[in-house]
């Protein structure tokens, strides 16, 4: 399975001269977008990553505020907070149904850029009991998360990019401004010790220090603000050790926690369970389609018809990358027709027939899922700028097709289309 605009973002960013490999990109994917492995990596959500795209100038200020506040007291983390750590809020404008008979909810937010790739709204995934109270909760959480993550500096240097890939060895790698993945809920809180239950109602008990900092509603606090029964996140500095190894293709890192020091513990506003991931897995986010801003794609899970490792077309002045998505409404063939939701009509041409060849010899492996007429396609292309309408689709444009999926528990559920 796939998440469309990482694999938009891996396939255009790969130089020119680097050979290529589709199934080692296929095996990169499954692995990059597995929840399994996201699950590994300590304090790191699946789906934090949708809320942390920060311009440069953003990333160098959060850089500078964060060593000024790892260096300093209180006092100082009070500033920071004052200025980068917002009360965001969430209003939901209307609830109506979509295209799909899906319940939509469609949004405003107040000092929180909720997702950087424009979404239009929200669905309901269907087997859900989320109630509209419950969206904006959840909505609000991820800009609450959001919010405490750049006023802290989360994800400023990827452990990943400190390693010597090319290099086997073991590595000491340290990371600044590392959060929980998720709430949780303080059993109990004594003088230098935290316990508290985690989503999976799993006891930890962290060590504190003198340096560690207290934070609720945004503002610095002392420890006797935090009690029993209040939902918290824990900002650390972290050190891992990765073992890295070289093998045929490439090479790989194990890693695993050596020591972690809480910089700072900060109470949050909601229940514990509107920040689980597992609750707003049961959302699809239904997004402005990129480059082609009529249309509203969806950015949830998805299964592969058709991959290619470079495009034809280079990225240039000319050239630019665009998704669409729609309904299929013809097959002949290497050739199909998709319907987008603002009505027009693609022709996409491939190399081979591939929804044949998917029903035929890869069905099996997705609970029998076969593609069929008014089934839900992705697509990612290239196209030429000059051409801003361009709805037939030939094999050399083609970067990505895949089946759009939709599944309430990622992890337990079998694979069931959109």
């Amino acid at each position: 399975m796939s998440d469309v605009l990482l694999l938009t973002k891996l396939v255009i960013a790969r130089p020119d001269d680097s050979p290529v490999d589709e199934a080692f990109t296929s095996r990169v994917m499954q692995k990059v977008t597995s929840q399994n492995l996201a699950a590994k990596l300590p304090g790191k959500s699946p789906h934090r990553g949708r809320f942390g795209r920060l311009s440069f100038a953003k990333v160098l200020i959060i850089a500078i505020l964060s060593l000024v506040l790892l260096g300093g007291g209180t006092f100082v983390a009070a500033e920071i907070i004052s200025r980068l750590y917002p009360q965001p809020s969430v209003e939901i404008e209307k609830t109506t149904k979509s295209p799909s008979g899906r319940t939509a909810i469609f949004f405003n937010v107040n000092d929180c850029k909720i997702d950087s790739n424009q979404t239009a709204y929200y669905e309901i995934k269907r087997g859900s009991d989320l109630t509209t109270d419950d969206v904006q909760k959840i909505l609000q959480a991820q800009c609450e998360m959001k919010a405490i993550g750049e006023a802290f500096g989360e994800g400023l240097m990827p452990l990943s990019s400190k390693l010597p890939m090319e290099q086997a060895g073991v590595y000491e790698v340290g990371e600044t401004g590392h959060m929980m993945h998720s709430a949780a809920t303080v059993a109990s809180l004594n003088h230098n010790e935290l316990t508290y239950v985690d989503e999976y109602d799993e006891q930890t008990t962290i060590t504190l220090t003198e340096k560690t900092n207290y934070v609720v509603d945004g503002a610095a606090a002392a420890k006797s603000d935090i009690k029993a029964g209040d939902v918290i996140t824990v900002v650390s500095n972290v050190k891992m050790k990765y073992t890295v190894t070289l093998k045929e293709g490439g090479s790989s890192a194990q890693g695993e926690a050596i020591s972690s020091t809480p910089t700072h513990v900060v109470k949050l506003s909601l229940p514990a369970k509107y920040y689980r991931y597992d609750l707003f897995n049961q959302l699809t986010a239904r997004d402005v389609c990129n480059a082609n801003p009529q249309d509203i794609c969806s950015h949830g899970a998805s299964v592969d018809l058709y991959l290619k490792g470079t495009p034809d077309m280079a990225l240039g002045d000319t050239v630019e990358a665009r998704e669409i998505s729609g309904t299929l409404i013809s097959h002949n063939g290497a050739s199909f027709q998709i319907k987008s939701s603002s009505g027009r009509i693609f022709t996409v041409t491939t190399p081979s027939d591939i929804i044949t060849s998917f029903n035929r010899n890869q069905s099996a492996k997705y609970n029998n899922a076969t593609v069929e007429i008014g089934d839900t396609i992705q697509i990612i292309y290239m196209a030429d700028r000059n051409q801003p309408d361009d709805r037939n689709l030939n094999p050399e444009q083609l970067i990505h097709i895949s089946l759009s999926l939709e599944m309430l528990n990622a992890k337990t559920d079998p694979i069931q289309k959109y």
